[in-house]
């Protein structure tokens, strides 16, 4: 039998999204897992130091579901700092557009590398909803992370 990536890969992700495989299990009687990796600044794209961080918690977040925990894998951005927001002006870009459109392209990115992140929970700050930030003519502001960075999830856990 021949390995067809293209193939082979596609068919395994399109069953684990139609199914949930890497989702909380609604049995609150199992014992709980939260495996969290950290956050990628969305300023660019992943990359090899990535791909290391994530494939270590995606090994650890596949053992304990295959001894039946409960795990919760979600991905994150640290979408609200000095790497974005200095990518953004270095491509004459506003820093919203630049750091949503980054997280799209990664999450595309990490979906194609098959990790079990659960794609129902995402953990991001609020920033770009929250507080409106508004650039004079000449250099943006320097806002940094530590101050601003409030998490939500799409799911209770």
């Amino acid at each position: 039998m021949d390995y067809n990536p293209n193939n082979i890969e596609k068919k395994w992700q399109k069953y684990w999204d139609e199914n949930g495989s890497f989702e909380p299990s609604e049995d609150f009687s199992k014992e709980k897992k939260y495996i969290l990796s950290m956050f990628p600044y969305p300023s660019g794209r992943i990359h090899m130091g990535h791909v290391r961080n994530y494939t270590i918690s995606d090994a650890i977040a596949r053992n304990f579901r295959k001894q039946n925990y409960n795990v919760l894998h979600p991905i994150g951005w640290d979408s609200f700092g000095m790497p974005a927001e200095n990518a953004a002006i270095k491509n004459k870009v506003h820093p919203k557009k630049w750091t949503y459109e980054n997280i799209d392209y990664m999450r595309k990115e990490l979906n194609a590398l098959g990790l079990s992140f659960s794609k129902t929970t995402v953990l991001m700050p609020y920033c770009f909803k929250r507080i409106a930030v508004t650039y004079p003519p000449g250099p943006p502001p320097i806002i940094a992370t530590s101050n601003f960075l409030i998490y939500f999830s799409l799911n209770d856990y």
